[in-house]
């Protein structure tokens, strides 16, 4: 990834550069409860796609973000990369995907990890031991989290430090601007 970070254009290129290759990279999520609450927590991001906008996330169904999401569709991702000193916040919609529509993300889930969907009880429950659950695992646990991508907003925290906005409209066009770091 080129340090010459001077126009936008190479903003945004490194900013997807970065999501693209970042298979297994780890994120922030942060939701809202339907309660109004602010919720954030650790995730793995498993696909990007710059022609679609789109990031991609796996969990549990029955996690509370799941439920979150179904009140409140819209989440917001952070990303840190040390390496190139790049912050990338992106604000999406999310589309919950089960069932059939999973069974293409489901097929490349390797056999060891298909066991952290269907955790009972389900995450979050209150339980007696730390290892009191089991995780008997199955596809009828497991959603995919297709996150569209509205905005973007990318600081380089390389000197000079650089922030820059892309906004997605309607019509498919990134709309840019500088904004001071």
């Amino acid at each position: 990834m080129s340090d010459d970070l001077q126009t936008l254009d190479a903003m945004h290129d490194a900013a997807w550069a970065l999501l693209e290759a970042g298979g297994g990279m780890t994120a922030g999520l942060a939701t809202v409860s339907a309660d109004g609450a602010p919720e954030a927590r650790t995730v793995v991001l498993r696909h990007a796609a710059r022609a679609q906008a789109m990031l991609e996330v796996y969990t549990d169904i029955k996690s509370d973000k799941i439920t979150s999401l179904q009140h409140n569709p819209s989440a917001s991702f952070l990303i840190w990369d040390p390496e190139t000193q790049l912050q990338i916040r992106a604000l999406t919609q999310v589309d919950i995907l089960t069932g059939a529509a999973t069974d293409d993300a489901w097929a490349a889930v390797p056999d060891h990890s298909r066991q952290s969907y269907g955790v009972a009880p389900p995450p979050g429950a209150e339980i007696a031991e730390p290892t009191a659950y089991h995780k008997p695992g199955g596809q009828a646990h497991f959603a995919v989290l297709r996150c569209a991508i509205k905005t973007l907003d990318i600081v380089s925290l390389k000197l000079p430090h650089r922030r820059a906005r892309f906004s997605l409209s309607q019509d498919g066009e990134w709309a840019a601007n500088w904004l001071a770091p």
